[in-house]
Formats: C-alpha cells, structure tokens, sequence
C-alpha cells in the first residue's frame, strides 16, 4: 500500500513536472518575443524560429536565431544562428522581473556577415549603451564553430573572413560597455580559437592564418601567409598607392600579452609583450620608378593605419628576399619597444639583425633609372624614427649585374643611433630623408672588386661617426702595368697597401642635401706605395668629383700625416724604376676637398696651407741621368738636402752622344734654403727665397762636340731663356757656392777629351728670377772666385738679365799665376798643342748674345813655349812647333797684352760654356798668333 502511494506521487509530480514544463515553455513562446520587444533598444532587430526550456536541467534553447539590422546606416551585421543555449537559467528571476540571468550563454554555429564602410574603424564616436544589457546577467559567454565575413559597404568588397570561430568569455557584465574594444559588454577572461582567417589589407594585399588561438593575452598561429593578390608585372607597371608588393610566409608565431581595442580618440590600437616568429620567408618587390601613382595628393601609404605598442619581436631562422636584390637564408631580427601613433611617427627603441648573411644584387639599369639617376625613392610614406639600429656579427656579399662579387665583408658589427627618417613631402625636390645622432661600424676582411682597375682589401675596420680605423689596407691592381700604358685612357696605376690608417676624430654632417666631413687628422702608417705612370697620357682634369646624388660636398682636415713608408713610381710601359722614396714621412695643415673646386695646390686636387715633407735614399730618372739624395727636408718656409748625386745613365750614353746631350755628374755635399715663400698654394707656384747655400757641390759638365753631319743638332738655349721661360714665379736673391768644383770636360769623334776644372769655388749668385708675369727685372750677377787647374787664382763676373730676348751676356774677370802646362788636360787632346811656362796673368771681357760673342783678351806670360801634334796627340811636329815657337813671342814684358776678339758665332747645339770656350780660344789665337 505504501509502494502504490510513492509510487503515485511519483507519478504525479512526472504529470505536474510535465504540465509545469509544458506551461513554462508556453509562457517562454509567449513572453519573449515580448521581452525582446520591450528591452530591445538595440539597433538590431532578432527573429528566431523556436525557443524551449528544459525545467529539469535549467537550460533554454533557441533555434534559427536571425539577427538584421533595423535600418540601413554606417555598418551593418547580419547574423544567422543555428543554436542558441542558455545554461542555467533563473527562471524565477525572468518570471519576476523580466531579467534573462544564466550561467552560460552558448551560440552554436552562428554565420555573421558585416558591411561597414573602409573608413569606420577608425572613428571618434563611443559605443552606445543599450538598456537591453541592463535585463541580462550571464557570466560567461560561448560562440562555437562560427563563421564572419566583413564586406565594405560602398562596393561590396570582401575585406576579411573567418571560420570556425571558438569564443570563451568568462566574468561577461552585460551592462557594461567596452569602448575601448569595440563591444556591448566586458569580460574577464577569454580564449579565442580561429581557422581560416582572412584579411584583404589594402587594394593590393591579403593576409590569411591557417589557425589562430588567443586565451588570456597569449596568441598563437600557425601558416601565417601575406602574399599579392595581382601580379608582379602589373604591379610594376600599374598605378597604386602602395611602393612595394610583399610576401610574406610565417609557419609559427607566438605573441604574448596581447590587448587591443580602440582609444579615447576612436583609434584602433594593439599592445603585446613579445612576438616570436621562426622560420619566416618574407619577399619585398619595389615599384619601377616609371610607373606612375594615382593622382590623389592627400593619400599617404602609412606603414602602420592604427596604433601599435609592442614591447619585443623576435624573428628567428628567416628568409629575405628584397626586389631580387636583397636576400637572405639566415635572418635573425630582434625588435625593442616598437609604438605606432597614427598619423604621427613610428618608434623603435631597437633593431638588431644578428648572425645573418645578406646577399646583395645590383639591379639591372633601365632606361628610367638612368633618367632618374642621383634622385631618391621611398619605400613608403610615414616618420620612422629607430632609437638603436645594431648589426652584430653578420656577413655581407654584394654581387654586380654580372653576377661577379663586388664586395664581401665579415664579421659586422654595427650600431647606428638616433634614426630619423621621413618620406612624407609635399614637393618632389631630391632630399635625403634621412638624419641621425652617431654610429659605428665594425668588419673584418674587407673585400671590394667594383674599381675598374683595382681590388681593395681592408683586415680590419672601424668607422664611426667621430673615428675611422683600418689595418692593413691594400689597394691591388687587376691589371698588368704594361696593359694598362697599351689602354692609354688613365695616368697612373696604383699598388698600395698601408699598415695602419687612423683619423681619431671625425665630424660629419649630413643637412639638405649637405656633405660635410671635417677631422682632425688623417695618419697614416707604414705605407709601401708603387706608381705605374703612362708618359703617354695627360691629366684630363684635377677636380675631384663626388657628386652622385646631387650633394654639396666638402671635406676638411686640419693635418694629414704619412709616416714610415716609402714609395716608388715606375714606368708603366717597361716597369723601369723612375722615382723612390724610403722612410718618408709628409704632413700637410688645413686640408680642404670641395666637390668640383678648382682650388689646388701644388696641382693636387685639393687645397692645404702648410706641408713638411722628409725622406731618405730619394732616387729620381731625369731621363738622361739619375739623382739620388741621401736625405730631404721640405717644407711650406724651408728646404735642406744632404748628399745629391746626379749620375749620367750608362745606357744612354750613346744616345746622348748622338742626340749632343751634355753629361752632367753632381756630388753635392749639403743645400739649405732656410726661407721659402711658395706664393698661395692654391692659383699659382711661386719660389721666393732670399738665400740658397750650396756646400762642397762638385760638378763635371761632359760636352760631346759631335759635327753636324753625325746627328741632328738639337737647340740648347742660354740660362736667360730658360729662366724666361718658366711657368712660375721664381726670385731668389742670393745663391752662395761654398768649397765646391767644377770640371768642364768637351769630347769629340776626332779627338779625346779635353779638360779644364775649377776648385775651392766661392761663388755668389744674385737676382735669379723667372720671367713669369714680370715687365722688369735687375740683371742676374754672378760673382766666382775659384783655384783653376789646381794653380792659378781665378776671379769672374757673369751678368745677364733674363728678360733680354737677345739673351745678351757680359762675362769678365782676370786668372793670375797659373804654369801653361795646366792648360794640357784641355788643349792637347782638343787643339793638339801643350804649352809650358808661366802665365803671370789672364784678364778677359766677353761680351755676347745667344747668336755671336766678342770682347777683348789679354796675358802676361814668361817663358812660353809650344808643341803641336799630329791627330793622335801622340806625335809631334817637330818642325811645325819650332816655327811657331820662333813667331812667338816668349815673354810679354811685364806688360798685358791686350787684344780684341772677333765675332764668334755661337754654336746653338752646344751649351753656354762650350761658347765661352770658343771666345776664349779665339782671344788665345789673337793673344800668341800662333793658330
């Protein structure tokens, strides 16, 4: 009995449960279309098909829910579900009060489609806060397997799209609204799990991630693809906004701590912690300069459309490939406090790129490129400004069109500070858009190919932006020296290699298209230099140009040293030594290089104010002969040489025989010039010295008295003319001969060489001046004392003026206590006569031009006598010298006797001194009568 009353009651609260259930999901049909009506203020209207209620596990369910606006405005969703479930709904409290309060709200497969206009993201307006949250309370909110599309209003066009959307919310208020993100309600916690996602970034990019999941701030994709959705060659050739066509493929990325939402100005902005991304493949295309941008003046393509706060991004094991040009297998990029602000700038408080490879091509030169050559494109329009830039540990290798290594570097370390760049301009005018604070560059084997005649190889390399330092630089030429003369297109051919250059503080300045460079120093040390000169080719121009990218450029240092090296200039044609110099070391002040100047000194492409330059073991081809120098010293106000010889090359004594060529050897003990004035150094070269000392100068002239008919007679002008002559300014006051010597020494084919010398010479030499943009000049003096033949005193005066054409000359002077038989050495094997006895004294006064010579001679002598020879200068005609014996008159008597010169006709192939020995001879034959 008591089984049947359970069992009853049972029964009875099933019919009851069932009855209440059935009448709850009556008054459910029944009421919520009313709820909706009344609490929705929305601007969306929901319809659905059917709506129970499970009074047993507090659940409601709502099917073929459709959701469309209520009017056609700005943006618009369209929402179709096929699910909704409330879990854990509060029955009495929606009986009560008309509040729908739940534990879970879960939307099943729900298709949203949006059409919103391109510019609505970004817009000042807040969030409306509708009445309809104030009735809802369920904490926690659920949509699974959906799907979205975003479509622009103004044209239909798909702008993004996703599939299989899994949404948790947790701690959801529905009466609170979230301006900053955009949405009706807030929440504490959620994770987010998307498929196939879609964005259409601009007219020309479309990003997609294969999958997407979000709990929390932690962000993880997998196959992030942004790739072109036209071709390169359309690109190329078409008319867009954007400057470059991207591809990029990311297999992982990982973001850490990421919020996003809209700020107080309407702005879309996205903040994170950290992104890591692996394995990337990212490829750049740049637009040909040729093709032409849509004519809109106010778009500007910013790199980032929306505020952007991102503490650190981390791309590891990457490919590059920029244009073509850039690429790369191995990219590692670490990125420091990365802030966008829209419309304003781009931050970055550090990029590194380190252990990286980078592969550089140079790109092909089209037609365009040659018509825009020097001006400047932008990858984009925006300000980026780059605290930090550091390359570390990385590898270079640019490689020509020719697919030919151009230049290679190792081992980079780079750090560049303070980077300002900004592209957005209103005019079209070339500008550098580009400015920082300093840097420095660090590499080692320095390899660079692209000279046309060289290689350039560096060790060692620091340059920064106050400091630049090399070790063992090699300039290395590609070319034989005996190639390079048979091209005959350059002057020179270097092979340099310096152990050590250093300029310890450098200024640069780079400002509206403004180069300026000013250092302190520039050292160099230790350089080993060759020179291979073409005779053949002239120097075209002296100016330096820089000027590639229209740049106003100027460099100054205020010196530039050379120290312990040495250097040597050959001939490029037969690589025979021409010029050397050991242990040399040059400084040079105030140095100034400005683009396409045409101030120079001293025929440098440059400008400098003071120099001192020394060296040792100089050795100099002066075509002829050679002169080496012991020692030199030069500066801007002074000049000391020690040890001077000049030689007579061996080999060319035939030709010079041929061709009547003096030969002249020259040992020089010492030359001081204390003062110098070269004039301005930077118009014209000027030699301006009040005194020259020469000491222990022993010189031998060798005339080669050749006839006409044995070779072509080569004209040989006077000193006068050669001074006239002169390009510069010349004017030296005194010239002092000290303890010196003079050998003249003439040879002939018929006879032997006739000799005549002078010692213990003191000389003075005043007024020597070039006739160089000069209408009048005092006459150049000689004053010479000296011991000739070893025995008579011989006092001179040679007086000429360099601007007289005629090249008139005066010489006179007097010869005391010299035995005849010291003439020998010169008349014997040139006259074939000897004489013995005593010349008591000569007194001579020549006077000429460059044309004839005359003047008077006078001897008193004792004891004279004369033999004459035969050609050989052996055997003697007896009977010839005892006749003219008889007609000479052996003593003078005490008495000078004087006799005058005939004309005598210069020889014009011969040098000075060969006509002072013709006027001498003739005042000989007119003194004795015997000839």
């Amino acid at each position: 009995m008591k089984w049947k009353k359970i069992s009853l009651g049972l029964i009875s609260l099933f019919i009851l449960g069932v009855v209440l259930n059935f009448g709850i999901n009556s008054w459910i049909k029944n009421s919520l279309p009313d709820f909706i009506s009344k609490r929705n203020d929305t601007p969306y209207n929901f319809n659905y098909s059917d709506v129970t209620y499970s009074l047993l596990q507090g659940e409601m369910n709502i099917s073929d829910i459709n959701i469309a606006p209520k009017s056609n405005k700005k943006g618009t969703y369209t929402i179709k579900v096929k699910k909704i479930v409330i879990h854990g709904v509060k029955f009495i409290r929606f009986l009560l009060f008309k509040d729908l309060a739940a534990d879970l709200i879960e939307i099943d497969q729900p298709d949203i489609i949006c059409k919103q206009y391109a510019d609505s993201l970004n817009h000042k307006n807040n969030l409306v806060k509708y009445k309809l949250g104030n009735s809802i309370q369920i904490g926690k909110f659920e949509i699974n397997k959906g799907n979205l599309a975003l479509y622009d209003k103004a044209d239909g066009a798909k702008k993004a799209s996703l599939r299989n959307l899994n949404l948790h919310l947790s701690g959801v208020l529905w009466d609170m609204v979230d301006n900053e993100k955009r949405i009706p309600l807030t929440y504490d916690k959620v994770k987010l799990d998307v498929s196939d996602i879609f964005y259409q970034l601009d007219e020309i990019h479309q990003l997609q991630l294969k999958k997407f999941k979000f709990t929390n701030g932690f962000l993880e994709t997998n196959q992030i693809l942004l790739y072109p959705n036209i071709s390169e060659e359309n690109f190329k050739t078409g008319n867009y906004f954007q400057k470059t066509l991207l591809s990029i493929e990311v297999p992982t990325a990982k973001v850490k701590n990421l919020d996003w939402g809209y700020d107080k100005n309407g702005y879309f902005y996205l903040k994170t912690s950290k992104i890591e991304v692996d394995s990337t493949h990212i490829a750049i295309i740049e637009k040909n300069s040729n093709s032409k941008p849509k004519n809109i003046t106010e778009h500007i393509d910013r790199i980032i459309p929306f505020n952007l706060s991102i503490d650190t991004i981390q791309i590891l094991k990457s490919k590059l490939n920029f244009n073509n040009h850039l690429t790369s297998n191995n990219v590692n990029i670490e990125i420091l406090k990365i802030i966008n602000k829209v419309n304003d700038k781009i931050t970055l408080e550090r990029l590194k790129l380190y252990d990286n490879f980078l592969i550089i091509k140079q790109p092909y030169e089209t037609k365009s490129a040659k018509n825009n050559a020097g001006k400047f494109t932008y990858l984009f329009d925006d300000v980026l400004e780059i605290k930090n830039f550091i390359i570390a540990n990385s590898h270079i290798q640019y490689f020509n069109r020719a697919n030919n290594s151009l230049l290679e570097m190792g081992n980079i370390n780079y750090s560049i500070h303070d980077i300002n760049i900004n592209t957005i301009f209103t005019n079209t005018k070339k500008y550098i858009p580009f400015s920082y604070s300093n840097f420095q560059l660090e590499a080692n084997h320095i390899f660079y190919t692209g000279f046309k005649y060289y290689n350039f190889k560096i060790d060692k390399m620091i340059l920064s932006d106050n400091k630049f330092e090399a070790k063992n630089l090699n300039i290395l030429p590609t070319i034989s020296p005996q190639k390079f003369a048979a091209q005959k297109v350059s002057k020179n051919l270097y092979k340099i290699h310096m152990d050590h250059i250093l300029l310890p503080k450098i200024k640069w300045d780079l400002n509206n298209n403004k180069f300026s460079l000013q250092a302190s120093s520039l050292i160099i040390n230790e350089m080993k230099a060759s020179i291979f000169q073409n005779p053949k080719v002239k120097v075209k121009s002296k100016n330096i140009h820089f000027n590639t990218y229209y740049l106003d450029t100027e460099i100054r240092l205020d010196t530039f040293l050379i120290g312990k090296s040495s250097t040597h200039q050959y001939n490029a044609a037969n690589t025979t030594l021409t010029t050397s110099i050991k242990d040399l070391k040059l400084s040079l002040y105030d140095i100034k290089v400005k683009d396409s100047s045409d101030t120079h000194t001293f025929g440098f492409p440059f400008s400098f104010s003071k120099f001192n330059i020394t060296g040792k073991n100089i050795y100099h081809d002066m075509g002829s002969h050679t002169l080496q120098m012991n020692h030199l010293l030069l500066t801007h106000t002074s000049l000391y040489a020690n040890t001077i010889n000049i030689r007579p090359k061996k080999s060319q004594l035939n030709f010079m025989k041929k061709k009547g060529i003096d030969a002249y050897t020259v040992n020089l003990s010492k030359i001081a010039i204390p003062k110098i004035n070269w004039g301005s150094l930077d118009k014209q070269i000027d030699f301006i010295a009040p005194k020259v000392i020469v000491e222990n100068m022993q010189t031998t002239i060798h005339q080669y008295d050749i006839p006409d008919n044995a070779y072509k007679p080569v004209y040989k002008p006077f000193f006068s003319e050669k001074l006239r002559k002169l390009k510069f300014k010349l004017n030296i006051k005194e010239i002092h001969f000290y303890n010196s010597s003079l050998t003249y020494e003439e040879e002939s084919l018929t006879n032997n060489i006739g000799k005549i010398f002078f010692t213990n010479i003191n000389a003075k030499i005043k007024n020597i001046s070039g006739g160089y943009n000069v209408s009048h000049l005092p006459d150049v003096v000689i004053e010479f004392k000296s011991t000739f033949m070893k025995s008579g005193k011989l006092s001179a005066s040679w007086k000429f003026n360099t601007l007289n054409k005629s090249d008139n000359f005066t010489v006179k002077g007097n010869l005391y206590g010299l035995p005849a038989d010291k003439l020998n050495p010169f008349i014997k094997p040139y006259l074939h006569i000897s004489a013995n006895g005593d010349i008591q004294k000569v007194s001579f006064n020549f006077n000429g031009n460059n044309t004839v010579g005359n003047g008077t001679f006078g001897m008193n002598y004792k004891n004279l006598k004369i033999t004459l020879y035969k050609k050989d200068g052996e055997r003697e005609k007896k009977f010839l010298s005892s006749l003219a014996n008889l007609a000479l008159i052996k003593n003078s008597k005490d008495s000078l006797k004087m006799s005058k010169i005939k004309k005598v006709e210069r020889s014009k192939d011969k040098s000075f001194f060969n006509f002072l020995w013709k006027l001498t001879f003739s005042g000989l034959k007119e003194t004795l009568l015997i000839f």
